[in-house]
C-alpha cells in the first residue's frame, strides 16, 4: 500500500514536471514568435518606406521644374533659390536611391534623417550641418541594425522572418512543441519563396525606373504560406525536379 501511495506521488511529481515543461515550451514558443513578427514587421516598414519617400521626392521636384519653367524670366533671385531648392532634393533623391541600393554609408543616410532634410529643403529653409546627422543612439538594436540594410536584404529578411512565423504558427495549429526543426524548416521555406520571387520578378513587382521595387507585403504573404505549408512546398519541389530529370 505504501508502495502504491510512493507510485502515485512519483507519478504526480513527473506529471507536473511535464505540465510545467509544455508550459515553458509554449512559452519560448511565444517569445520567438513575437519577436520574428517584430522584425518581420521593421523590414517591411523600412522597406516600404523607403520606396514611398522616393515616390514623394520624385513628385516634388517634377512639381518644382514645372513652377520653374512658369517664372517670368526677369525675376532672377526666385530662378535662383527655386534652383537651389530643385538641386538639393535631387541630392536627396540620389542619396535615398544609395540607401535603397547599398544600404547607409553615413548618419545622415538614415531614412529619418532623409526625411528631416527634405521637409526643411522643401521649406527652403537654411539648416546647420549638424541638424542633418542624428545618430540612430536612441534607437534599439534591432531598429538600427535594420535601417543600414540595403533594401534586397530587407526584402529577404521579411520573407525568411515571414516564413518562421508561417512555421511557427503551423507547429502551434498542430500543437507540436517548439523545435529547431520547425524554425530551420520556415527559415528554408521562406529563402526558397525569395529566390523563386527574384527569378520571376517580372510579374511581382511594382513602379518602374532602374531601381526594382518589389511589393514587400506580397513577398512576405508568399514567405508566410511557404512557412505554413513548408511540407508541401518542398514536395513541389521535389516533383517539379522529378519533372525537369525526365525532361531534360
Amino acid at each position: 500500500m505504501m508502495m502504491d501511495d510512493s507510485d502515485k506521488a512519483v507519478s504526480s511529481e513527473k506529471s507536473d514536471q511535464l505540465k510545467f515543461i509544455e508550459k515553458f515550451s509554449f512559452f519560448n514558443h511565444f517569445v520567438i514568435l513575437l519577436l520574428a513578427t517584430y522584425m518581420a514587421l521593421l523590414s517591411l516598414s523600412e522597406y516600404s518606406g523607403r520606396n514611398k519617400f522616393l515616390e514623394i521626392i520624385q513628385l516634388r521636384i517634377s512639381h518644382l521644374n514645372e513652377k520653374f519653367l512658369n517664372i517670368y524670366p526677369t525675376d532672377n533671385d526666385q530662378l535662383k533659390d527655386l534652383k537651389i531648392c530643385i538641386d538639393k532634393l535631387k541630392l536627396i533623391d540620389l542619396e535615398t536611391r544609395n540607401l535603397i541600393a547599398n544600404g547607409v554609408d553615413l548618419d545622415k543616410h538614415y531614412l529619418s534623417n532623409l526625411r528631416e532634410r527634405f521637409r526643411l529643403e522643401v521649406a527652403c529653409e537654411n539648416t546647420k550641418q549638424n541638424s542633418l546627422e542624428t545618430p540612430y543612439s536612441d534607437f534599439t538594436f534591432f531598429t538600427n541594425t535594420v535601417a543600414t540594410l540595403s533594401s534586397i536584404r530587407l526584402f529577404a529578411y521579411s520573407m525568411i522572418l515571414s516564413g518562421i512565423v508561417g512555421a511557427l504558427t503551423a507547429a502551434l495549429r498542430a500543437v507540436k512543441p517548439l523545435t529547431l526543426h520547425a524554425i530551420s524548416l520556415g527559415t528554408a521555406a521562406g529563402f526558397i519563396v525569395f529566390l523563386l520571387i527574384l527569378g520571376g520578378k517580372d510579374t511581382l513587382f511594382y513602379g518602374g525606373g532602374t531601381i526594382i521595387n518589389f511589393s514587400p507585403f506580397t513577398g512576405s504573404f508568399l514567405g508566410l504560406l511557404g512557412g505554413l505549408f513548408s511540407d508541401k512546398l518542398f514536395e513541389l519541389l521535389k516533383r517539379s525536379l522529378h519533372f525537369l530529370e525526365k525532361n531534360s
